[in-house]
């Protein structure tokens, strides 16, 4: 009888076989996961401050150094958008093809028109996201949720030419300043028959001084809730820019013969040509303002508190790579470590700008971006902001759904000069040019203006 338990040996050759088909499959599976962890992922990226592809600078470089630092990831620029952002963006929307990154002048048209993914289960888990400073990472939210990164940010105010100031017989100013001590500023460095004038223009006074007589009120009198354009502060800053304008303390008023005077044609020209003594402006163009003169200071606010104006990145609703786009966009924000040692390493080997503020509590990283900051009063323009960050308020173009608007284009029944409907941005123009009175008329556009921001949704449709 045979025996059953008597197992039969597996012959050499089926032995070879077997071992050599599980290592093949063993290494079929090496070279996928390889491929998975290797492949190669692209991210199309738009923004408005990339120059020429011929000439590259900052922005560009910094993509190279991404690169460089993440084989695995590929960035194209999207060029069409820096040809003509607006047509382009249009043109994606519609296509539904938004790049992973994109840069955009207004948060709340993103996410009512549903461009951006929200992130804010990504920001959660992101340390140095929850460094940032609450008055920018508020102004990232929209119903409740994360839609925007702030990629840079820039501080808003006044521009001072010293030997002006000094030419007149005044001290040099100091941050911060005092709202009274500005005022009488501008009027003591008015003096026609010497060629001098105390401001360029005074439009964007009402903008501003609520803020600064009231801690409660930001940019053009919002409280976080509403437009108080009928309040006091309000109504004080229609008075003050009026008072600039028809007493001619500003080159904007002057007419033809004043201006001959003084030999310009425009408060461009007057103030190049150092025959101003305050402009309005942001430290975006600190540059500019170095170029000419280097008896130029940044004074910041007339009050002392601090109006950012930030860009924002966001990301695309479709994109397939949302961890990755977020770190790509973040490296290009001022809020990387890792990103804005990077854009100082590159300014000093290339002699570029690097025109946003940084938005890390870093000692080395702020000591080093001073280092070539020549531009006097921006870095203590910036420590104010670091040691008072709640007296801060960001202003309202890109954050404030319907601000365009309220601001400056929702139809009124009031007349100015030969139009029978001006819009709101006519009628203050026209008040603090002194041909209607504001307080007649600051209820109704109150009402228009916060009816305005309301109608947010709407006017995206119209």
């Amino acid at each position: 009888m045979p025996n059953l338990n008597k197992r039969k040996a597996i012959s050499p050759k089926i032995r070879f076989i077997v071992i050599t088909t599980f290592l093949l499959v063993l290494l079929c599976f090496g070279v996928y996961f390889y491929k998975m962890e290797n492949k190669t992922i692209t991210l199309h990226y738009a923004a408005w401050n990339l120059g020429d592809a011929q000439n590259p600078l900052m922005e560009r470089k910094m993509i190279e150094e991404y690169e460089k630092n993440n084989p695995n990831i590929k960035i194209i620029i999207e060029e069409s958008f820096v040809e003509n952002y607006d047509l382009a963006m249009t043109e994606a929307a519609k296509a539904q093809t938004i790049p992973d990154v994109f840069m955009y002048s207004g948060n709340a048209t993103v996410e009512s028109n549903d461009w951006c993914l929200d992130l804010t289960n990504i920001v959660k888990k992101d340390d140095e996201w929850n460094k940032i400073q609450s008055v920018l990472t508020d102004a990232t939210y929209m119903k409740g949720k994360v839609v925007a990164i702030p990629s840079a940010i820039y501080l808003y105010g006044y521009y001072c030419n010293e030997e002006v100031v000094l030419g007149s017989g005044l001290k040099l100013l100091d941050q911060p300043i005092e709202l009274e001590t500005f005022i009488a500023y501008c009027k003591q460095t008015t003096n026609l028959s010497e060629g001098r004038i105390g401001l360029g223009d005074a439009s964007s006074i009402p903008e501003w001084y609520p803020a600064s007589v009231n801690p409660r009120l930001g940019w053009f009198s919002w409280d976080g809730g509403k437009l108080n354009l009928n309040s006091e502060e309000f109504m004080e800053g229609i008075d003050l820019a009026k008072l600039f304008m028809t007493k001619k303390y500003t080159f904007g008023m002057l007419n033809e013969q004043e201006k001959a005077s003084m030999q310009a044609e425009g408060d461009w020209q007057a103030w190049s040509e150092g025959k101003v003594a305050f402009k309005f402006d942001g430290t975006w163009s600190m540059s500019n303002y170095a170029e000419i003169s280097e008896k130029i200071s940044f004074v910041g606010m007339p009050g002392g508190r601090t109006c950012i104006v930030p860009d924002f990145l966001f990301l695309s609703k479709n994109t397939s790579h949302p961890e990755e786009a977020y770190e790509f966009a973040k490296y290009m924000s001022a809020y990387s470590e890792k990103g804005f040692q990077t854009r100082i390493q590159l300014a000093k080997e290339n002699d570029f700008e690097v025109t946003s503020l940084p938005m890390i509590e870093d000692t080395d990283i702020t000591e080093d971006y001073f280092s070539f900051i020549h531009m006097k009063g921006i870095e203590e323009a910036y420590r104010n902001f670091m040691e008072h960050p709640k007296d801060a308020y960001v202003e309202a173009t890109k954050v404030l759904p319907g601000y365009p608007m309220a601001r400056w284009n929702y139809m009124t029944n009031f007349k100015v000069m030969d139009k029978e409907h001006a819009t709101i941005g006519e009628v203050i123009t026209a008040c603090t040019r002194g041909e209607l009175d504001y307080r007649e008329v600051a209820d109704e556009i109150n009402y228009l203006a916060n009816s305005s921001i309301l109608m947010y949704p709407q006017q995206l449709n119209n």
